[in-house]
C-alpha cells in the first residue's frame, strides 16, 4: 500500500512529497481527503505540466501545497476557495493565466474559524495572471501575499486596505499582513499613503 493511499483514510493525516516526473497532475488525487501537505517543485527540476484540478477542492483537509517552477497552465480553479483549512498555497513560476477567482475569499475559512489569529500566505508570482485585483479578496486572513511579475491592471482597490487594518483582529499586539507584493504591473493610480 503506497502513502498516498493512506491519504484516503480520514483518520490518517498526511504529508506527500511527491515525485512526479512528468505529465499532468491526477484530478485523482482528490481522494486524498486527510492529504494535509503536498510539495512539488521548489527548488528541484518539475516537468509536470497542464491545469490545477478543479477536483483537488475536495482535498479539505489540505494545509499546504507547493507547485513551484513547474510548468502549470491553465486558470486559478475557483472550486479551490473550497480549500478551507489552506494555511500555505505557493503556486509561482509557472504559466497560468486568467484572473483570480473571487471565489477564493473563502479560502482557509474553517482555519481561521478555528484560530483567529492564523494567517494564510499565497504566492501566485511570476505567472501569467491579469484581469483586476478583486475587491473580495481583503476577506482573506492574509499574512503574506505576493502576486509580481503578472500582468494586473487596473486600480489597487479601496478594499484592500483592510488588508492592513491592524483592529481587525483579536490577536494579541495586532494583526497586519506581513507582506503584499505586487509589483511590476499595469496598474494606474495612485498608491494609497498607508500602504508606503
Amino acid at each position: 500500500m503506497s502513502n498516498l493511499t493512506l491519504c484516503v483514510w480520514h483518520a490518517i493525516q498526511c504529508i506527500a512529497v511527491v515525485v512526479l516526473a512528468a505529465g499532468t497532475l491526477p484530478a485523482s488525487w482528490s481522494k486524498m481527503m486527510s492529504l494535509t501537505t503536498l510539495t512539488m517543485g521548489s527548488s528541484s527540476v518539475c516537468k509536470v505540466t497542464g491545469p490545477l484540478p478543479s477536483a483537488w477542492s475536495s482535498m479539505r483537509m489540505l494545509g499546504q501545497l507547493q507547485l513551484t517552477n513547474c510548468k502549470l497552465t491553465g486558470t486559478l480553479p475557483a472550486a479551490w476557495g473550497a480549500l478551507s483549512y489552506i494555511q500555505g498555497l505557493y503556486i509561482s513560476n509557472n504559466q497560468l493565466s486568467g484572473t483570480l477567482p473571487d471565489a477564493w475569499k473563502t479560502l482557509g475559512a474553517k482555519l481561521v474559524a478555528d484560530n483567529p489569529c492564523a494567517g494564510i500566505s499565497i504566492d501566485l508570482s511570476n505567472n501569467r495572471l491579469a484581469g483586476k485585483l478583486p475587491d473580495s479578496w481583503p476577506q482573506i486572513n492574509l499574512s503574506y501575499l505576493e502576486l509580481r511579475n503578472n500582468s494586473f491592471s487596473g486600480t489597487l482597490p479601496k478594499s484592500w486596505l483592510q488588508f492592513m487594518d491592524k483592529n481587525k483582529s483579536p490577536c494579541v499586539d495586532g494583526f497586519d499582513v506581513g507582506q503584499i507584493k505586487v509589483g511590476r504591473q499595469q496598474l494606474t493610480g495612485s498608491i494609497p499613503s498607508f500602504f508606503l
